[in-house]
């Protein structure tokens, strides 16, 4: 479509073809919004950069553009953040000993059990 086609059209179409495409945008805004957190898909179909990801869909006018670069901060959970090292309660594995290296003595070295 180019120009000459829109300012052929009248008012009451303009308008028709704006409501439609502003439904549009916003059904593709939500779309776009969408990850595992809130919807049905799994979470390995979530962006790969950015935990959550995704644009806020918001109401009204502004729906499209709503939450675009924002993000919100983390709720204070009452416990200190945990600096790294193991969970709480996880005991650390060892690996079984193995030995390194194999000593062959002669037949006769060896003391006899009685």
């Amino acid at each position: 479509m180019n120009r000459a086609v829109f300012e052929a059209l009248k008012p009451g179409q303009l308008v028709e073809l704006t409501c439609r495409l502003h439904a549009m945008a916003t059904d593709l805004a939500e779309r776009l919004a969408m990850n595992s957190t809130n919807s049905s898909r799994p979470p390995s179909s979530d962006p790969p950069f950015g935990k959550g990801g995704g644009v806020a869909a918001g109401s009204g006018d502004a729906g499209v553009t709503a939450g675009v670069g924002s993000s919100t901060p983390p709720v204070p959970s009452g416990k200190p953040p945990q600096v790294g090292g193991r969970k709480p309660g996880k005991q650390a594995r060892r690996q079984p000993s193995v030995p390194t290296m194999t000593r062959h003595r002669p037949p006769g070295s060896l003391p006899l059990r009685a």
